[in-house]
């Protein structure tokens, strides 16, 4: 069924994105706090 794998790709390709952006938030948000205890 080539609708299902589309989607399936689909989704694949938005989780990673999603992920990319959230670890990006996380790295900024660790960046943006004092790391050695100020």
């Amino acid at each position: 069924m080539l609708g299902v794998r589309a989607a399936l790709k689909l989704g694949s390709e938005r989780l990673r994105w999603v992920h990319l952006i959230l670890g990006s938030a996380t790295a900024l948000k660790l960046l943006d706090e004092p790391i050695y205890g100020g």
